[in-house]
């Protein structure tokens, strides 16, 4: 290396040591000033708050300010006996449609008749688009067991019980197929070799 390098790789050094103190090791006026006025109220007696109508210019020339929390204390019991409690039943304010449900895809509306609904009424039978989806499934795996017997419908591992998101239950699981419901119908899905 020439001189020339040389010195322009000491001066190279030194602004990178002088901008690394510069960025870490010098204190700012900021904190210079917080640090002061904690060494103050660390040091200075209790004072008195301000009054409710005073300007925030004489409130500042007071004195740092403190917090309210640390002389004010909290009674729990009135605490609690201020809370009220509210009654909320949940079957009356259900939402009109399950959150959770798709917005788009297949339908998720039931139209079998529900449990404590108007008796008279004619009963439709399940949602045509629901049966078309559940017959559409294919079945590509299944691991039986007789307490917890497994299938892969449509790419998903699933078991006895498992709704889908378009509202497809799985009934049951055999050796060979998959029962899948829709609302009170079931569908005998068969295991496809591939």
């Amino acid at each position: 290396m020439n001189q020339k390098q040389v010195i322009m790789l000491a001066v190279l050094g030194v602004a990178l040591l002088g901008a690394i103190y510069w960025q870490f090791f010098r204190e700012s006026p900021a904190d210079r000033e917080y640090r002061e006025n904690m060494a103050k109220s660390a040091s200075a007696p209790a004072e008195a708050a301000p009054a409710p109508g005073a300007s925030p210019v004489a409130a500042a020339a007071a004195g740092p300010a403190r917090s309210r929390f640390a002389s004010d204390t909290v009674n729990i019991d009135e605490l609690l006996a201020s809370v009220k409690e509210v009654d909320f039943d949940y079957e009356k304010n259900k939402p009109p449609r399950d959150p959770l449900a798709p917005l788009i895809g297949a339908s998720t509306k039931r139209t079998a008749a529900i449990p404590g609904a108007e008796p008279g009424k004619q009963e439709k039978g399940p949602d045509p688009v629901l049966v078309q989806a559940a017959k559409a499934m294919k079945v590509t795996g299944i691991v039986f067991d007789e307490k917890t017997p497994v299938a892969v419908v449509d790419n998903t591992v699933v078991g006895p019980g498992y709704a889908f998101p378009n509202g497809v239950t799985v009934d049951s699981i055999t050796r060979s197929q998959v029962v899948l419901k829709v609302q009170n119908q079931t569908f005998p899905i068969e295991l496809k070799e591939q």
